[in-house]
């Protein structure tokens, strides 16, 4: 239960402050990883799925390697430094993406790769710290909420940066226009955290001795178990990731250009809404009940699209619609509760916990 006195999360400054920044940039990352770098490679270079699933990877294989590292670093000298490196690595990296010559034949994917590693140091960095500084920023009875409102600027910023990036593309009649776009979010979310976030470095003056690099591993003997949870259901995740924009154009006919627009703002905007009362109900009814039942719907929602390879008759829009939002319920759930019970491992070691089960999901995202 949480006590009456408390005040409501999303009155608390220090809650508040991290959502802009999580919009942002999570708005930037999906306009720059997801829709950006795809479009391009597909679109304006001719490039086959299977390059843009190894690009993709690239990007994941980093950021889930970097997450731990970062985890623990953050713990030792704050969170803020890190915050405010990764948005100033994304500023770089779209332009540079763009002014790679055509020249370079088989280089140009290759330097394409090397630049989406970085972009994936800068993803570790941004929410590897945004997740702890809000399981600091909470109490115990109020995490899951906190939780749930970086969940809603995550939806929010995966439907506007599909619709970001389409809309700079179609503006400009070109598939480098995004690339831009997403730097300049970038470089308003750097400026958005030297704004508004206090400079934290003293937490972990004076505790060198407790902070030391091994303790990653110590971390992952100590919750082997929480550990191959968020390994086995981010396999699931990143099973159709790569390709879902290319299935809803190839199976619905849905332009690459417009799929934020059509498909992805309008679920966006719906889970946006059910996300802090999904975060509430995962708080009342518990944080392990709110993971096993949220995985439970996640589930049934995959299945359900997964028998159109044998029932006709679920291959329609609309029962597609259906499933994916049974799958984002079920994420809305699930999510929150499970990063609030990560944080409560160790309070005082919440970056690296955290970074550790960041790191494996991104690792069963990628297999």
């Amino acid at each position: 239960m949480q006590p009456s006195n408390l005040t409501p999360v999303w009155k608390q400054w220090a809650v508040l402050r991290l959502l802009p920044v999580a919009l942002l940039a999570e708005l930037a990352t999906v306009a720059l990883n997801f829709f950006a770098v795809p479009a391009y490679l597909r679109e304006a270079l001719g490039l086959p799925e299977r390059v843009v699933g190894i690009v993709i990877a690239a990007y994941l294989v980093s950021e889930a390697l970097f997450k731990g590292v970062v985890g623990h670093y953050a713990d030792r000298f704050g969170r803020k430094r890190f915050l405010l490196m990764g948005p100033m690595i994304w500023f770089v990296t779209p332009l540079l993406t763009v002014m790679i010559p055509a020249g370079w034949g088989n280089g140009v994917v290759v330097a394409i790769v090397l630049l989406r590693v970085l972009d994936g140091l800068a993803a570790a960095m941004v929410w590897t710290s945004a997740y702890a500084m809000m399981g600091d920023a909470t109490t115990d009875s109020q995490r899951s909420q906190g939780m749930s409102l970086l969940n809603l600027c995550f939806m929010a910023g995966l439907a506007l940066g599909f619709l970001a990036g389409g809309e700079a593309n179609a503006a400009f009649d070109s598939y480098s226009a995004a690339f831009v776009a997403a730097s300049v979010l970038f470089g308003l979310t750097a400026v958005l955290i030297v704004a508004t976030v206090p400079d934290d470095r003293a937490r972990g003056e004076g505790h060198d001795e407790e902070h030391r690099l091994r303790d990653i591993l110590m971390c992952f003997r100590q919750v082997p178990l929480t550990l191959t949870v968020g390994f086995i259901t981010f396999f699931g995740v990143g099973l159709p990731a790569p390709i879902v924009m290319f299935f809803a154009q190839d199976v619905y006919g849905v332009p690459v250009n417009e799929f934020g627009r059509t498909l992805v703002l309008p679920a966006g905007f719906l889970m946006g809404m059910l996300s802090l009362p999904m975060g509430t109900l995962g708080e009342r009814i518990g944080h392990a009940r709110a993971v096993r039942l949220g995985l439970w719907l996640c589930a049934v929602g995959l299945w359900m699209v997964s028998a159109g390879n044998w029932l006709e008759w679920t291959r329609s829009l609309a029962t597609t619609a259906l499933a994916a939002g049974t799958v984002g319920v079920g994420f809305l759930l699930a999510l929150p509760a499970w990063y609030a019970f990560v944080s409560r491992i160790n309070p005082a070691r919440s970056g690296l916990y955290i970074g550790a089960v960041m790191a494996v999901q991104g690792f069963g995202a990628i297999l």
